[in-house]
């Protein structure tokens, strides 16, 4: 068992991240958040008892993981919780939530549609395109806001479902 104090002034940097992470999931599981993914779910274990799991499977200055949970119908407890990188929280999340729209590619000047790709990140890659980019011809389709004739050569809209 570690030896270390959980006061805010007096906190190593990684004690008070796994502090502050046990803090964010106590706050979203107590209903005060507009989340409804979390609302009945609960925080089964302490400040301590997590800084101390956080503490064997890190090392110092080590800040690319996050603390997420590895079943998410259940709460947070020991035995559901893993150390993951942001990017593969999002990942999860944008996977889980069914966030991923398949869209499609457009020629801005035939507007004929070229292909299909499963979301934005993919639309991107295949055009060349930044992502944010897509997202933003995207709200634009959607809005009938009127196409600059500047940047690339195509457009991008849902692919309705059936």
């Amino acid at each position: 068992m570690t030896h270390y104090v959980l006061t805010n002034n007096k906190m190593s940097p990684r004690v008070e991240y796994a502090y502050n992470a046990w803090k964010n999931q106590r706050r979203r599981c107590s209903g005060k958040t507009s989340d409804p993914t979390y609302h009945g779910l609960s925080v089964e274990y302490t400040s301590r008892e997590l800084v101390d799991w956080f503490l064997e499977r890190t090392t110092d200055n080590d800040y690319k993981y996050i603390v997420g949970r590895i079943d998410h119908n259940k709460g947070y407890s020991l035995d559901n919780i893993r150390l993951e990188t942001r990017r593969e929280s999002s990942i999860e999340m944008i996977d889980r939530l069914n966030k991923r729209k398949p869209l499609i590619i457009c020629d801005k000047k035939t507007h004929e549609e070229l292909m299909i790709a499963k979301d934005s990140l993919e639309a991107a890659y295949l055009t060349g395109i930044n992502q944010s980019a897509v997202v933003l011809s995207l709200k634009r389709y959607e809005k009938k806001t009127p196409f600059r004739n500047r940047g690339s050569g195509y457009y991008f809209k849902y692919l309705k479902e059936n």
